[in-house]
């Protein structure tokens, strides 16, 4: 019999496999944080901002902020436990050098943003994944081993 205390998974199901040509990054965490976000920005960048990214605020990046962005979109932004969160290249998009980077944003049930003034507010819990899919399959993954910090600049 299984353990009282094991809990099952609540992954949701999102299509890994990109579409041709494309690529897709997949984020997948466990029940705590309840919120974390995945973004895209220039490689160029050093960290996430808000004129350059693919992230929660600006799923679909507007050509007029920066075209270099064109063909990149969050698929979905996941704030209750588990992921995952997905963002898109289409075929389309500019062959550039780009920044995957994972941002805790809360860890309450009532989705308050986590407030970075106050220490230890949110962190990441250990386990947190971060998955690279062609049309063929998985290309690469990362998994976040430390229970510290509120960003993880994956690659």
């Amino acid at each position: 019999t299984a353990e009282p205390s094991r809990r099952r998974s609540r992954r949701r199901v999102v299509n890994r496999r990109a579409p041709p040509g494309g690529l897709r990054v997949v984020l997948s965490w466990g029940e705590r944080p309840y919120d974390m976000d995945i973004w895209v920005v220039h490689a160029s960048v050093p960290l996430p901002n808000f004129n350059s990214a693919v992230f929660w605020g600006q799923p679909n990046q507007d050509s007029s902020i920066d075209s270099s962005m064109d063909g990149i979109a969050l698929d979905r932004d996941q704030t209750k436990s588990y992921g995952p969160e997905s963002i898109t290249f289409q075929a389309s998009s500019q062959p550039l050098l780009y920044r995957v980077a994972v941002n805790v944003y809360s860890d309450r049930l009532d989705d308050a943003q986590c407030d970075p003034r106050r220490e230890g507010s949110c962190r990441f819990m250990s386990g947190e994944a971060v998955e690279l899919y062609d049309g063929n399959g998985l290309l690469a993954n990362s998994i976040h081993r430390r229970a510290i910090g509120s960003w993880w600049v994956v690659g």
